[in-house]
């Protein structure tokens, strides 16, 4: 048999490798897994700007270093991990694979990936690959030079141990990327939850990754369980959930389809179930505490679905796995753990951040899910009748006026009398205690308190209103404007009593009417240079003429909000 050496274009290839489909932030997980591979407990990650860049302009990244206290390479063990196919001896259940993944994640960072490293005391020399000498030499070549004084200075400082590695990606600027911020925040974001297991792992193995970048000298990740599982109640009653845990649906093994003739290890599986995400807002019934928690669990789209890790790593974030979560059920919240064992059978690829699963397997996980599925639908409509619910007509509307100034933007241009505009206001607020006067019989006593700000309402409702006006502008000495909505209109009736009380829609329209007693008793006050009779009388008119039309109009299309509740 005759063979035939067949040439490769060196440049070409690495176009290739590098454009596996990295993002920043996923290309240096990917060489901390090498970090993790050699045994290394601390890992830090320098981002170093372009000078003159500030953090947040795109290409502003100078150079990436992944510094660790691992094993260490000889300069054989260095040659090695520059091979394309590197020389496999991984240890079992490893996180590297394929021989490729520092080049093919240094080079989709950078022109130029450096490593420099240290076994027993003793440092190599600096070894790199630089896209540019493979370029001019059209061949794939391992560059090596002696460190200079300098160098040995910094990186002796930076390697302290007896043993450790150095990766260094420079030329990052002329790759185009997103911001130095974009990369970091999602460090920030996933590091913790990629490692969770190496970073939760008992004193002696635990994993410590620092983020060096700056304005930031040390930023420590700390491991994030993303399934919250110690804080998730161990079953769901939908007749008694609360809505301010989640659930577990399931906690077990996942016995896969055979392979060949020989099946493959159960695959570790937990679901649980997220209440939410706007049982966290202020228009949640639920108290502070339980609110403040629930934010903390991140539900989201970008958070739902399948966490799927790899020999305790982190490969898949939020996998839908073809629609077998359902992009609505955004509460569902699943960990696979894999092994080895489990590559071929779902088809991990080079990266170690795609699967595929045949048909069979993927039907077989569909039987297994349905009632976790259920469950995370239950919890919702549980959250979703809370919330509808509400704290009481007008609470939710409270919690949402913090950004509302309550104030005049030309009260500057036309300065108010100040006497005067002080009598007016004195006099709006003697007026707005005569009403509450009127209407306290039916108004809970800390609705219509006026000391204590946890207590004030800025949006009420009566049955008791005088007059036939949609709403009553009022003023209180302390908190400032509020409103009292008459229960008795045909707006409230037709249109407001119709929709959820913490509702997007409904706070909508508070905020209008909100805002429009506000524009009243700015008005009042500082358009001095107009008599006070003369304005209550255009106001009066005004909301005579508002009130009698919205009325009309809302009577007149009863039906199309006759079953807006759900």
């Amino acid at each position: 048999m005759e063979t035939i050496p067949i040439s490769m274009n060196a440049v070409r290839v690495c176009d290739a490798i590098a454009r596996i489909g990295y993002e920043p932030h996923s290309a240096l997980m990917d060489i901390i897994d090498n970090s993790v591979a050699a045994d290394a407990l601390n890992v830090k990650l320098y981002v170093d700007l372009v000078e003159g860049k500030t953090i947040n302009q795109r290409n502003n990244v100078a150079r990436y270093r992944v510094v660790d206290d691992g094993k260490g390479m000889d300069e054989d063990g260095i040659k090695n991990a520059f091979k394309l196919g590197s020389d496999a001896n991984y240890k079992q259940n490893s996180l590297s694979k394929y021989g490729m993944g520092l080049k093919s994640a240094g080079f989709s960072l950078g022109l130029r990936i450096q490593i420099i490293s240290k076994t027993e005391g003793q440092l190599t020399r600096k070894y790199f690959l630089d896209r540019k000498v493979i370029e001019a030499r059209n061949e794939y070549v391992v560059c090596c030079e002696d460190l200079t004084a300098i160098e040995k200075e910094e990186i002796t400082s930076l390697l302290p141990n007896s043993s450790g590695t150095i990766v260094e990606i420079s030329g990052c600027g002329s790759i185009y990327h997103t911001s130095a911020k974009t990369t970091i925040e999602k460090l920030k974001h996933r590091l913790g939850v990629t490692y969770y297991s190496f970073l939760s792992a008992s004193e002696g193995s635990r994993l410590n990754i620092k983020l060096i970048y700056p304005g930031e000298e040390g930023l420590d990740i700390k491991p994030f369980d993303i399934l919250f599982t110690h804080d998730s109640d161990p079953g769901f009653d939908p007749t008694s959930y609360d809505a301010k845990k989640p659930c577990f649906a399931f906690k077990g093994e996942w016995n896969i389809p055979a392979l060949g003739e020989e099946g493959a290890p159960p695959i570790k599986l937990e679901v649980v179930t997220f209440p939410q995400d706007t049982m966290g807002a202020s228009s949640s019934p639920l108290g502070e505490d339980d609110r403040a928690r629930i934010r903390t669990y991140r539900v989201s789209r970008e958070n739902k679905g399948f966490f799927i890790y790899r020999n305790g790593r982190l490969i898949r974030w939020g996998d839908d796995l073809d629609n077998l979560v359902p992009k609505d059920l955004i509460g569902f919240r699943a960990r696979m753990e894999l092994l080895t064992e489990h590559d071929d059978l779902l088809h991990v690829d080079v990266s170690k951040q795609r699967l595929e699963m045949d048909d069979e397997t993927r039907n077989n996980l569909d039987l297994l899910m349905r009632l976790p599925r259920k469950q995370a639908a239950q919890v919702f409509a549980v959250c979703k009748d809370l919330l509808r619910k509400g704290n009481g007509e007008g609470a939710g509307f409270t919690n949402t006026v913090d950004s509302v100034p309550e104030e005049d933007p030309i009260e500057d241009l036309t300065p108010p009398d100040p006497a005067e505009r002080k009598e007016r206001a004195k006099k709006r607020e003697e007026e707005s205690k005569e009403t509450l006067d009127k209407i306290k019989p039916e108004e809970p006593e800390e609705e219509t308190s006026t000391t204590e700000e946890s207590d004030f309402v800025k949006i009420r409702y009566s049955d008791n209103l005088p007059g036939i006006n949609l709403w009553s502008t009022q003023k209180d000495a302390v908190q400032g404007t509020y409103v009292i909505i008459n229960r008795r209109h045909a707006f409230y009736q037709s249109v407001l009593g119709n929709l959820d009380e913490s509702s997007p829609e409904r706070l909508a329209l508070e905020a209008v009417i909100f805002c429009c007693a506000i524009g009243e008793n700015k008005t009042y006050e500082n358009l001095t240079l107009v008599p006070e009779d003369s304005i209550r009388k255009v106001f009066e008119r005004y909301y005579s003429v508002l009130s009698f039309n919205i009325s009309a109009w809302a009577t007149g299309n009863q039906h199309i909000f006759g079953n807006i509740k759900i």
